[in-house]
């Protein structure tokens, strides 16, 4: 059986914050190349679902890092379903909190 992605809404809305961001910044060309290697990266992990580590702060979530960015999600094996939580830049001082991450799509 082949593992599943889905996005939670937090997670969606940190990709359109994304967007804008570098959109603003960079142009349309460049917010398009970052989300996409986002979303790359994120659906790659089908293939190797507990390549991320662990994220300390909340049981059960790990964290993938892509360029500034992670990509903070939760692999349940029962399911085969890889849940994204959040796209976080690295920069941002502190890492969403367990309340940010646990909500349901």
């Amino acid at each position: 059986m082949v593992w599943k992605i889905t996005f939670r809404i937090a997670s969606r809305n940190d990709l359109r914050r994304i967007v804008d961001y570098i959109d603003e910044r960079d142009g349309a060309m460049a917010a398009e190349a970052c989300v996409s290697q986002l979303l790359q990266r994120a659906t790659g992990l089908i293939h190797a679902p507990y390549a991320g580590r662990p994220m300390p702060e909340r049981k059960g979530a790990r964290i993938l890092v892509e360029g500034s960015y992670l990509i903070i999600y939760r692999a349940h094996s029962q399911l085969r379903e890889i849940r994204i939580l959040r796209f976080w830049h690295g920069a941002r001082r502190n890492r969403p909190s367990a309340d940010l991450v646990a909500h349901p799509a």
